[in-house]
């Protein structure tokens, strides 16, 4: 006895011993004269070569045991729940090669779920066939395909300043520095984020100089926090940094000449105290605990410490919030420059070119001058500050001229030759505009190259050597395309064209960025911290 398949074998069609005549065939156990048009016939029965396992696109192409016959081709079963994607069965619903379709490949790193992709809450966008965050990716950095050379991605947001309810501005881009400013222990720089301009600060942060909270210090730059947002728009804020507070615009943060007396406490977000005013800033500076600033109509005031007569206000030893001139103080100043207890400003109105300076004497460190004193006869165009000696540039000579200490040849001449003080004012070879004054060394710009001279026992020439000093300039290693140069106590930065900012000197509270502690002859990169969303 054996099992027949009655609904198409022609001896028993439909039945046992039912057999259809030779000119018939049998159809689903029915004798008929010819078959269908979709069906074939093959040893007397009419079979759908299309889906027959045992006649599999021809009579007599039986498929193998497990095997299905599809659109007449043989292939394996798939189980329940699964779909055949070439020679493989696949879950459709959370495959991420076959998400909800044969060949549908989600990105790289996405999953697929129940039948779509999709990307961690982290990188959520898709950018060249893989999961990324387009508000930190250095390579799709606000939209695919924009990458960032040489610079982190963050996203700067600026709240409605109105008050009402409009969205934020918010902005993509690659962090560009524009500005910097580096200080005895931290750095502060301006940098531009798409449309907006933010600051952004790193190193010790004890007295909240870096606008920050709950951290101690930190060597990458990060933003200063402020509750309404970045500073603004397409609009180029001020900065400048002292030893324990920071400066942008006419707001500050950190510690002591903040406040309106020296015995508050420290600030971490930014804070306009009573008496700035006079308009928009248009020069800044910071010393040890005291600051000045010109006003749009270029008067000059000062805050902070006057142990020394620094405010030039006539008598040392109190402290202003905010002193504006008296007579004698220069009426209007085009640029100001202050280091330590000293100030210095090149006068624009009654004098136009006179320099002035005021606080602890470059001479007699022990000795007060509250009221602003002509330095020299010489006019200038800029003048910058150290820790015991100052520069002017002349705007007959274009030279530059120094007086006070140069026991480290920070005047321009060798101190083995010349002295360690400078009574008068002596010419130097630079000529260059751009100078800053350090704690006995300067630094200069010229030619997109930066050049100090004066102590190196720090580092601070930033030539790799190891001479203890240089009246002479040096070129530091390795910096090409740079736009602005900032010194202070035992370091200086320079800000390259392209955004990325490079210090050297000594390492101290991470003003020098992550480099270790220590001295750094040669230039070391700050880093700036990814992300920076407000």
């Amino acid at each position: 006895m054996s099992c027949i398949d009655t609904a198409h074998h022609p001896a028993h069609c439909g039945a046992c011993d039912h057999a259809c005549s030779a000119a018939e065939v049998c159809d689903e156990g029915t004798c008929r004269s010819s078959c269908p048009k979709d069906r074939t016939v093959c040893r007397g029965s009419c079979r759908d070569v299309r889906w027959d396992p045992a006649h599999c696109g021809g009579c007599d192409h039986a498929c193998e045991p497990g095997h299905v016959c599809t659109e007449g081709v043989c292939s394996f079963s798939c189980a329940g729940g699964t779909t055949r994607c070439g020679d493989a069965c696949v879950d459709v619903r959370h495959d991420p090669a076959n998400c909800g379709a044969c060949a549908v490949a989600c990105a790289k790193g996405a999953t697929c779920v129940e039948g779509a992709c999709a990307c961690p809450t982290t990188t959520p966008d898709v950018c060249d066939a893989t999961c990324v965050d387009k508000k930190t990716s250095p390579l799709h950095c606000g939209a695919c395909g924009n990458a960032c050379v040489n610079a982190r991605c963050a996203t700067a947001r600026l709240p409605d300043s109105s008050g009402g309810s409009a969205p934020p501005i918010v902005a993509t881009g690659c962090v560009r520095a524009l500005a910097v400013a580096i200080g005895p222990s931290h750095g502060c720089a301006r940098v531009q984020i798409g449309t907006i301009d933010d600051v952004w600060c790193w190193g010790d942060n004890a007295k909240h100089q870096l606008g920050r909270e709950f951290v101690a210090s930190d060597p990458v730059a990060a933003p200063v926090q402020r509750a309404d947002g970045p500073w603004s728009i397409g609009f180029t804020p001020l900065l400048a940094v002292g030893p324990t507070s920071s400066y942008t615009e006419w707001r500050a943060w950190g510690s002591g000449l903040v406040m309106s007396s020296l015995t508050e406490a420290p600030r971490a977000t930014p804070w306009s105290g009573p008496g700035w005013s006079g308009g928009a800033a248009q020069v800044m500076a910071i010393g040890r605990d005291h600051a000045c600033a010109a006003a749009s109509d270029g008067v000059v005031g000062c805050r902070g410490n006057n142990s020394y007569g620094q405010l030039g206000q006539g008598a040392a030893g109190t402290y202003y919030p905010l002193v504006w001139r008296a007579d004698g103080y220069p009426l209007k100043a085009k640029k100001l420059s202050v280091m330590g207890d000293r100030t210095c400003a090149v006068e624009d109105f009654s004098d136009v070119g006179g320099v002035y300076c005021w606080g602890r004497d470059f001479w007699s460190p022990d000795v007060s001058r509250p009221v602003p004193l002509r330095i020299t006869s010489h006019r200038a165009t800029d003048v910058a500050v150290g820790a015991d000696h100052g520069c002017l540039r002349s705007s007959v000579s274009g030279r530059w001229t120094c007086w006070g200490k140069n026991d480290r040849g920070q005047c321009g001449l060798d101190p083995a030759l010349h002295g360690v003080s400078a009574d008068g004012t002596l010419d130097t070879t630079w000529s260059s505009p751009r100078l800053v004054a350090g704690a006995g060394f300067n630094c200069g710009l010229d030619g997109g190259k930066v050049f100090c001279w004066g102590d190196n026992g720090d580092g601070q020439l930033g030539d790799g050597t190891t001479d203890a000093y240089s009246a002479k300039p040096r070129e530091v290693f390795g910096i090409t395309g740079a736009v602005d140069v900032s010194a202070t106590d035992g370091a200086a930065c320079a800000l390259k064209g392209d955004g990325t900012i490079w210090c050297w000197g000594r390492q101290k509270t991470g003003r020098l960025g992550p480099a270790a502690e220590g001295v750094h002859r040669k230039p070391v990169r700050i880093e700036f911290a990814a992300g920076g969303s407000k």
